[in-house]
């Protein structure tokens, strides 16, 4: 847990912006990403003032997040295992190992799934407007 907890700040400082942690003795802080556009090339576009959530999800093997659109920005940080992420629009899929980090498509039908034999272990962060309890809309009739 708190592994999960370093993680975390890390991404949130990431997000925020760069910190003077390189000034301090005995600390490192080594760039992991720097984008300005999702994994589909699109622009991030950071609502006013926003509200940040993160959560931590577990895949098991042979599992699939249902279909599913975020909103506002979604980021996630693959701890465990291979994340594979569909677009449903394109069929494109995107591989994501332990340690790697991506900008989820925004308003784009996709779904996340676990092809691995181990559990797939995440951080995800969204960026939502105030009062906005949650960035996945599910696709209807699944």
């Amino acid at each position: 847990m708190k592994r999960i907890a370093c993680l975390i700040c890390a991404l949130a400082a990431a997000i925020v912006g760069p910190a003077s942690a390189a000034d301090t003795a005995g600390v490192v802080s080594t760039p992991i990403v720097q984008t300005r556009t999702t994994n589909i090339g699109q622009p991030i576009d950071v609502p006013a003032h926003p509200t940040v959530i993160v959560s931590q999800t577990t895949i098991a093997p042979g599992a699939r997040i249902r279909s599913h659109k975020h909103p506002y920005p979604h980021y996630v940080y693959v701890v465990e295992g291979t994340l594979t992420v569909v677009d449903e629009t394109t069929g494109k899929t995107f591989a994501i190992k332990p340690g790697g980090f991506f900008a989820e498509m925004t308003d784009t039908w996709h779904h996340g799934e676990n092809r691995g034999t181990t559990p797939v272990r995440l951080v995800a962060i969204d960026q939502v407007p105030e009062g906005t309890a949650r960035n996945m809309v599910m696709k209807p009739g699944q």
